[in-house]
């Protein structure tokens, strides 16, 4: 990811400050969880930032539940499995049809069940 792990899957509410905001390990404070989140995974403050958070969210459970519609990424699902993988959050062997989560993968998840998406 560059510069740190920032972050991203690292149990978000480790950060939380006891002003209420979040501090990411270069000390760059975000109002809330959700913007720490989408700032590490790079999406940016606009509307419909929520829905692009449980996409994401639901391609994790997805790949997490090694199922067969998980096995088969074409256009842009492969698109946000390379992106995924290049943040660290899923890994694969010869292929990305069979990938599956890291250790980093499964806490975002866990932090973005959390946060209780729609």
């Amino acid at each position: 990811m560059g510069k740190g792990d920032g972050i991203l899957g690292m149990n978000i509410e480790k950060y939380k400050q006891s002003d209420g905001f979040y501090m990411d390990d270069e000390g760059t404070y975000f109002e809330d969880a959700e913007s720490a989140i989408r700032e590490q995974i790079g999406i940016g403050p606009y509307k419909g930032c929520e829905t692009a958070l449980i996409e994401i969210r639901n391609e994790l459970r997805l790949i997490a539940s090694k199922t067969d519609a998980s096995r088969n990424p074409r256009g842009l699902r492969y698109f946000v499995y390379s992106h995924l993988c290049n943040l660290g959050l899923i890994e694969y062997g010869t292929s990305i049809n069979y990938c599956w989560l890291t250790d980093k993968g499964r806490e975002l998840l866990d932090d973005l069940e959390e946060m209780k998406l729609v």
